[in-house]
């Protein structure tokens, strides 16, 4: 067998980052080349020693000799340097005779994933393309039967691309385009055929309306239907056409074969495939397969669902191409591994990437404009390219109707189901090495990954997909009509409880601590930073209710305009932004909003509203005043991407990352499934659990929560987030353990952490032994204070109402 060589590159600066390698447990022969740097400078190791040195997960460590040979450092592993499962940390130590240094650490992820189940050592050879293989069959439906896998298996089309695997020249699979929509770079299903040693095509499950294969020049093939899982493919049947509204079993009935052999000319590349698509009345639409088939504007180069072509490369759609040769699509890229890493003593909010995410974009919009020239690569990666907006209806069984973006029906006003956000199973990783911290995701069960709490269901199952409400909470002043729509008022005021029951009614439940952790890892790692406020801020710097405001000295024009100083964020009010009336602290009359604003000579701001002043509110006693409020849902609707802000002022702005409207900003979001006791975090991932009046049955973290009651900048300002605690019993809970008063845009988490304890924020003494729920995000009034990682302690539950609260919908 060949010899296989790792090189990679040290530096003798050991603060720089840790590469990340892979390896299989119990790996041997492994070759390692080391090149030696200096702050990325040539560094010279002739005359010196070398001992790689390490630490495997279960605590044990191992340092070894190494060759020094040609200005490099070489060593082979045999397998016992690789006997345990999970992240082995190394670093080389050079010496000389007067010196020694050790190198930046790096990372071996020795992976025991796919060794338990296969024991013949020739199987080993071809276990990737199995599990490939397998994996496909499984997304298309097909299910494999027989106990042994070979050629000779009774599934005839499971087994036989299983069988193809065995088989030394199978050379191709099939990518299958379906429901692009605005991911035109990341298809939904990839492997759905294969082309086995015979040149056979064989065609698993037609999930797909048009599938590409590659093939070569000059070649006889043999398309194969499988009948009845294949049914709805055609195969060379140039009479056959669907009809609009004519049912598919009527138009598959008419194309009786079954087979089509044909041959390649010189300049054939790929080889193209139709199916009908059977909408949910099991009735063919043309319009709605025209509109999720391939790309918009170029359907026309291809003749519908009529027959197989051969078609050259140079003919194929530039999107379809895209798809079949790009190095980042859902294909390749559900397998790879996406990371960041940050040192917690770093200030800056900045994260290294690692793993496959080294050298990628990301970019936002403001407004109309892109910020960083347009090219996001994470908009072709898994899961982030099939995050999804649609409409949601759950019926009182649990059963989904589901009608995505690019779909005939789907709207945002609700009358389809509520709008939300469909994000795609992933799996993460976190770990902390000596003060460093490294965040991954993958989409496939890998060694030392666990799948992403939200993705667990109450039965302890996993979830495909979970959904989250594009929208905060609207509805009418009552807990009994509240969704996920455009162009509502945001429903504030109510208490968790009642939260609870609206989401209920519709069989859905509120947001909760593992959406947030599974949000909160999709954007750290997409933008590797963890301060949200630079790119969107969300609205936050809007007046707040209180005495501090100035008091209304006037109504005229049939009391629609009010007259106030100029003093406490008024100048940050502006036409069209939503604004409130209230009586000290108290709200007297909510959802209004601004027509026009007249700055007066007099250093006074005349507010025209578009409703009167309730006649019951007197203005005399002094102590009424003009406050901001949550702006209403849908303003980032007309945004041309699915991430970034409407305008250039960022702290009065709404956004939305992946589609979820106003995130953190405008209204705290009462979290389920998170709260704080005598300072420790309680939380559970058990949607049967979030009304609990008691936490006594849920887990409780070992990472302990800062003594944070303060709010004001006084001095006594601790609130800002400097680090994320770390509990070896559970990795991936991500807590703040630490809060500094140095912490602003571009430090650490740019996010805010407030607890209650023993004292309240105003000395007031508390009783201990109190449960306070958790609200998220920052609201309308918190400033550069809101952030993806900020969380309040403060209320306890029953006493959580407030105009500053609100919840969103989630599904899961």
């Amino acid at each position: 067998m060949n010899e296989f060589v790792y090189k990679l590159t040290l530096d003798l600066n050991c603060a720089k980052t840790p590469p990340v390698i892979c390896s299989g447990q119990f790996d041997k022969g492994r070759k390692f080349e080391f090149t030696i740097t200096a702050n990325g400078e040539p560094y010279d190791v002739t005359g010196c020693s070398a001992v790689l040195k390490g630490v495997r997960t279960d605590g044990s460590h191992f340092a070894v000799e190494c060759t020094v040979s040609d200005g490099k450092i070489i060593k082979t592993l045999d397998d016992t340097t690789l006997s345990v499962r999970g992240m082995t940390v190394a670093k080389l130590v050079i010496s000389d005779s007067t010196k020694s240094y050790s190198t930046q650490k790096f990372i071996i992820d020795v992976d025991s994933s796919l060794d338990g189940d296969i024991t013949v050592a020739d199987d080993y050879s071809i276990l990737n393309r199995l599990i490939e293989q397998i994996h496909a069959l499984n997304e298309s439906g097909a299910i494999l039967i027989d106990d042994t896998i070979d050629k000779n298996s009774n599934n005839a089309v499971a087994n036989r691309a299983v069988a193809s695997a065995l088989e030394e020249n199978s050379k191709y699979t099939a990518a299958f385009v379906t429901k692009l929509g605005t991911n035109l770079f990341c298809p939904s299903n990839v492997i759905n055929a294969n082309i086995d040693g015979t040149n056979k095509v064989i065609v698993a499950s037609p999930t797909s309306m048009l599938g590409y294969i590659k093939c070569n020049p000059n070649t006889t093939y043999t398309v194969i239907r499988n009948t009845p899982i294949s049914s709805r493919f055609i195969i060379g049947s140039t009479e056959i056409e669907p009809t609009a509204n004519v049912p598919v079993s009527v138009i598959k009935s008419q194309n009786t074969l079954t087979a089509l052999t044909f041959t390649t000319d010189s300049s054939a590349n790929y080889i193209v495939f139709y199916f009908y698509i059977q909408k949910y009345d099991g009735e063919y639409n043309q319009s709605f397969a025209e509109n999720i088939m391939v790309a918009k504007g170029e359907v026309s180069e291809f003749v519908p669902y009529k027959e197989t072509q051969i078609l050259n490369e140079k003919n194929l759609p530039e999107s379809v191409l895209n798809i079949l040769t790009s190095s980042d699509n859902r294909f390749n890229t559900k397998s790879k591994i996406y990371g960041v890493t940050f040192r917690n003593s770093d200030t800056s909010s900045v994260c290294q990437r690692i793993g496959n995410a080294v050298g990628l974009k990301t970019d936002y919009v403001v407004g109309d404009n892109f910020q960083n020239g347009g090219k996001n690569n994470f908009d072709s990666i898994f899961p982030w390219c099939d995050i999804r907006r649609c409409n949601l209806i759950v019926d009182a069984d649990g059963k989904k109707t589901v009608t995505y973006e690019d779909e005939e029906g789907f709207t945002v006003d609700g009358s389809n189901g509520n709008v939300m956000v469909e994000i795609p199973k992933f799996y993460s990783y976190r770990e902390v090495l000596n003060g460093s911290e490294i965040w991954a995701i993958t989409g496939e069960p890998k060694s030392g990954f666990t799948v992403e709490p939200a993705f667990i269901g109450n039965d302890g199952k996993e979830l495909d997909y979970i959904y989250v409400g594009a929208y905060q909470f609207s509805g009418k002043s009552s807990e009994t009509d509240i969704h996920s729509k455009s162009n509502e008022f945001v429903f504030t005021g109510i208490k968790l409880t009642q939260y609870r029951n609206s989401a209920n009614k519709v069989n859905m439940q509120c947001l909760d601590f593992a959406v947030v952790h599974a949000l909160q890892m999709l954007f750290v790692i997409e933008f590797a930073d963890r301060d949200t406020d630079k790119y969107m801020q969300g609205v936050s710097y809007l007046p707040w209710f209180s005495s501090s405001n100035a008091p209304i000295s006037a109504i005229s024009d049939d009391r629609l305009t009010v007259t106030v100083s100029k003093v406490n964020r008024v100048t940050n009010l502006q036409a069209e932004q939503n604004v409130m009336v209230c009586q000290g602290t108290s709200k007297k009359q909510e959802n209004l909003t601004i027509i026009d604003i007249l700055e007066n000579a007099d250093d006074t701001v005349s507010i025209t509203l578009d409703t009167a002043i309730s006649s019951d509110i007197d203005i005399s006693a002094g102590n009424v005043y003009i406050a901001g409020q949550a702006q209403k849902t849908g303003l980032c609707d007309t945004l041309s991407y699915h991430t970034g802000r409407i305008s250039e002022e960022n702290a009065l702005s709404p956004f939305r990352y992946r589609w979820i409207e106003n995130l953190w900003g405008n209204a705290w979001e009462i979290l389920e499934g998170i709260r704080v006791k005598e300072l420790k975090y309680y939380y559970t991932f058990n949607p049967a659990q979030y009304a609990d009046t008691a936490v006594d049955d849920w887990s409780v973290s070992q990472i302990n929560a800062p003594n944070q009651p303060y709010l004001g900048d006084d001095g006594k300002n601790r609130a800002w987030i400097s680090t994320m605690g770390y509990d070896v019993n559970d990795r991936q809970i991500i807590l703040p353990s630490a809060c500094s008063t140095d912490g602003a845009t571009d430090k650490y988490y740019s996010s805010a952490l407030y607890t209650n304890y023993d004292v309240d924020k105003d000395g007031n003494e508390l009783n201990t032994s109190t449960e306070y729920l958790c609200v998220f995000g920052g609201g309308y009034d918190h400033n550069k204070l809101c952030g993806l990682f900020t969380m309040r302690f403060w209320f306890a539950d029953g006493k959580d109402s407030s105009s500053l609260h609100t919840s969103r919908l989630i599904y899961r």
